[in-house]
């Protein structure tokens, strides 16, 4: 049974994260040492907030229940921001290396951006190309050229992919461990749905990551700070939330609402459209009558 728990909870928490990696980054050098700097990106705002939370701990007062949870909270918050501030120091790094990485390739096309290079750019439909609805995924049938539209539109949400799967690593890494025993859930009157909350929570902070990435590139691209604002305060909301744990019907669904309106708001923020959509859903009903 444990094991089944192990396999099923780690399924929930990483697969959509794997397939994404899978059909959008693994077959492209450039955007797979994008998403490994992101994660890396994520992993020194981890190690710096971990720093000053020890340094309060030890600083503090052990025996004080209050102050202790009072600097809890406080390291939830402070890690939010750090990471915020190194998302953005990630976006100013690849501003910087726009010139570089395009050098690098063997194609002759012309700079890529770094909105392109974040997460790509959503295309429109068309004879040659097949959007795959997870995570707004796109695969392309040509892929020739590296810096072409098409090779342009396999990707999508690349930085933001590389924080949340360290995000999502590090969340539940240990979890799993526990997963596999010895032990029985709730056998003291707590949760029994421990590890599958967590794992669904896992999933959630996984896409925000990748959809926070999205619009906040944008906003700096486009320099929309309010945009900008938008997401650090969201990031915070969604932190404070799972402080509510574990009154989980407190926490989950509106974790989950706010997946979902990121979600649609980074896809119209990148291109995509109703029109595409429908044109996507008019193609493949096509494909499926003439099979």
């Amino acid at each position: 049974m444990t094991l089944a728990v192990f396999f099923g909870c780690a399924f929930i928490a990483f697969g959509p994260a794997f397939a994404l990696f899978v059909f959008t980054v693994a077959k492209d050098p450039l955007r797979v040492i994008i998403l490994i700097a992101g994660a890396f990106f994520w992993l020194l705002s981890l190690l710096l907030s971990s720093l000053v939370w020890f340094i309060a701990i030890k600083a503090s007062n052990s025996q004080d229940l209050t102050l202790q949870r009072g600097l809890l909270i406080f390291g939830v918050f402070f890690s939010v921001l750090l990471q915020e501030v190194f998302r953005f120091a990630y976006y100013r790094l690849l501003r910087k290396a726009t010139e570089g990485l395009a050098a690098i390739s063997d194609d002759d096309g012309s700079a890529i951006s770094v909105r392109q290079m974040a997460y790509g750019k959503l295309c429109l439909c068309s004879a040659e190309n097949s959007l795959v609805l997870l995570g707004f995924m796109l695969h392309s049938g040509s892929l020739d050229g590296r810096f072409d539209q098409m090779s342009l539109c396999v990707s999508c949400a690349v930085a933001g992919l590389g924080f949340g799967i360290m995000s999502g690593a590090f969340s539940m890494i240990n979890i799993l461990s526990d997963s596999l025993g010895p032990g029985t859930v709730g056998i003291f009157g707590d949760s029994q749905y421990y590890f599958i909350i967590t794992a669904l929570m896992t999933l959630a902070l996984t896409l925000l990551h990748t959809f926070w990435g999205v619009l906040f590139f944008e906003g700096c691209e486009k320099s929309r700070w309010w945009v900008i604002a938008a997401v650090v305060s969201l990031h915070l909301l969604v932190a404070g939330l799972s402080l509510l744990n574990p009154l989980y019907e407190g926490s989950l669904p509106p974790v989950y609402g706010i997946t979902l309106l990121m979600g649609v708001w980074a896809f119209f923020s990148s291109g995509g459209s109703l029109h595409s959509l429908n044109a996507l859903c008019t193609r493949r009903k096509a494909e499926g009558e003439s099979s």
